[in-house]
């Protein structure tokens, strides 16, 4: 949380950059299954090397203020980084913006193909979810994160 009305924003988002970093590693949807690696290596490439990560550094932020535990601040912050991890892969598909490049890099889809890019889309938003749910099931909570997020 943001220690003193002195520090700013920048400061905040670099001081808690690598717990986040950390916390994205570790609730990576990353499948132990046989013939799974081009998966696994498409979700890594997808959301590491992210970009600054001000998204998940501002939902850790407000759901600290609104009296979230640290372990679910942490839940809440994984969850909108890869939510809009996925929102970029589906941007970048032929279908949608056929872009080449993101985050200064060939887009997933021409690295790994489109079909395994619509895979960890998928799985990364539906491991947004999970994370929600479990950070709402913690605070003795009901889905209202999962509504907010999905709109």
């Amino acid at each position: 949380m943001i220690q003193t009305l002195s520090e700013n924003l920048a400061d905040f988002v670099a001081r808690e950059r690598s717990m986040v970093e950390d916390e994205l590693r570790r609730h990576l949807p990353i499948s132990s299954l046989p013939g799974a690696r081009r998966l696994n290596d498409a979700l890594e490439y997808a959301v590491f090397p992210g970009g600054k990560r001000l998204r998940p550094a501002l939902a850790l932020l407000a759901s600290t203020l609104a009296g979230a535990s640290r372990e679910q601040s942490l839940r809440v912050a994984c969850a909108v980084e890869f939510l809009h991890s996925s929102s970029l892969v589906l941007d970048d598909l032929p279908s949608m913006d056929d872009a080449g490049l993101r985050r200064n890099r060939c887009a997933l889809h021409l690295v790994f193909g489109e079909g395994l890019a619509v895979l960890a889309a998928v799985a990364l938003l539906n491991q947004s979810y999970v994370l929600l749910a479990g950070a709402s099931a913690r605070a003795g909570g009901s889905s209202r994160a999962i509504e907010t997020l999905i709109g």
